[in-house]
């Protein structure tokens, strides 16, 4: 017997490490299924995965920031210091740099964060991490403060989400 413990939820299981169930008749099997713990995606906070394929997962950066936890904000700040940086090195005629930093760190192929049925990630355009990085120079509080919320910029390009 095996004491399952999972971080940042209060569920503490026995599990019998020797029994596996059969998920061959399963439409969809999670990982819960095949080790027979009994958990419902619905009833915990945290995502199962299924056997077969990577669920999709989003980082939503506001509820990083919203979080009570500290290094849930934290990261949020990383976030935001990480991309004002961008927006300091295309004002300092770093343009080049900053545009092609920007679409590397978008969505690689492996991510594949999109919703389709290939799920292939694409990074953003040239053009559309220009229109990004130009805010830094359209917009005077953005240019002399950075943003606060990266949110901030799917009100001002569209085609941001």
């Amino acid at each position: 017997m095996g004491v399952l413990t999972i971080q940042g939820a209060s569920l503490h299981l026995t599990v019998n490490k020797n029994i596996m169930v059969d998920t061959t008749d399963f439409i969809r099997p999670r990982l819960s299924d095949h080790y027979g713990i009994p958990l419902l995606q619905s009833k915990v906070d945290f995502a199962i995965a299924y056997m077969d394929e990577d669920i999709p997962l989003y980082v939503d950066p506001f509820l990083l920031w919203k979080s009570p936890s500290q290094m849930d904000n934290g990261q949020h700040l990383s976030v935001i210091t990480a991309f004002n940086e961008l927006g300091r090195m295309y004002l300092d005629d770093k343009q080049d740099k900053a545009i092609e930093t920007l679409i590397y760190l978008s969505e690689c192929a492996e991510v594949g964060l999109g919703t389709s049925n290939k799920r292939m990630g694409r990074p953003i355009s040239t053009a559309k991490a220009k229109e990004v990085l130009d805010l830094f120079q359209a917009i005077t509080q953005v240019s002399q403060l950075g943003f606060k919320h990266i949110e901030q910029i799917q009100l001002l390009v569209q085609d941001i989400f």
